[in-house]
């Protein structure tokens, strides 16, 4: 009897790349708009940078982990 097995290990970057992106376009949306509201200049500069920060990242691990998917594993 045999069963399918699923290897969860090549999940995680993209599990990584996933929150990244979640994280920084909660960041750029709601915070930024939340701290617009309050008017708070600071917070609202910095949450909007730090929520492309994620988005760079996000978007960097998908490329990255599809690049040694692609041209690693012939």
């Amino acid at each position: 009897m045999s069963f399918i097995t699923f290897d969860f290990t090549q999940l995680y970057p993209v599990l990584a790349a996933f929150l990244f992106l979640f994280t920084g376009l909660y960041l750029s949306l709601v915070e930024v708009q939340l701290y617009r509201h309050l008017r708070l200049a600071r917070e609202r500069i910095w949450a909007r940078r730090l929520g492309w920060g994620n988005i760079a990242i996000g978007l960097g691990l998908f490329v990255l982990n599809w690049m040694y998917h692609q041209m690693l594993w012939l």
